[in-house]
């Protein structure tokens, strides 16, 4: 025999399953906006690091025999894997002492030779030793990503700390390079000698 229901049952379940989906909907909300989150901050820093390679190649002067005396652009390569992003991009549309910036996407060092700057990504942490061998005394600044970046050799290293980029310098490599760098510049950086 089937007994009337007086609709107690069903809005309790009704009340469940909106329950229910009001939760999966927060949790799928929260999950898409710490994605987004997460986007955003590996968008800034790399929007930073842009703006620090600009302001390397305004602080830096190459030697007078080296490719910069010879045209009127400033080349960075960069090697790796790029999170960069539309960061470049706009890069590229600037100039720096009247020169114009050329970005290239370049897979080794012999695509580098008339770079000013090589941008080596974190990608590239496992062949860093070869890498940084091939610049060594290059009028090449070599600009890293990773820890041990210029106790390996390299010139500068981006560090993001926190929600800042921090600049380390390999002071003496650069020399040895016959890069010059700005005091200016190296008042922000922490020194390393190598």
């Amino acid at each position: 025999m089937l007994v009337p229901s007086n609709g107690f049952g069903s809005n309790r379940r009704r009340r469940q399953r909106c329950g229910l989906a009001l939760i999966i909907g927060l949790l799928l909300s929260l999950s898409l906006n710490l994605f987004a989150s997460e986007q955003t901050g590996i968008q800034e820093e790399y929007e930073s690091k842009a703006a620090w390679l600009y302001k390397l190649l305004e602080n830096i002067d190459w030697p007078a025999r080296g490719a910069v005396s010879q045209t009127n652009s400033y080349v960075i390569g960069v090697l790796g894997q790029s999170q960069f992003g539309p960061a470049l991009a706009v890069l590229g549309e600037q100039t720096v002492r009247g020169r114009k910036i050329i970005i290239r996407q370049i897979q080794s060092s012999d695509e580098c030779r008339d770079c000013q700057l090589v941008f080596i990504c974190a990608s590239e942490r496992d062949r860093l030793p070869q890498l940084l061998e091939t610049f060594k005394r290059a009028p090449i600044l070599t600009v890293g990503e990773v820890g041990g970046f210029v106790e390996k050799g390299g010139l500068v290293n981006l560090v993001a700390r926190g929600n800042r980029i921090r600049i380390e310098v390999n002071h003496s490599a650069a020399r040895r390079a016959g890069l010059s760098i700005s005091s200016q510049l190296l008042k922000e950086a922490r020194l390393v000698e190598s």
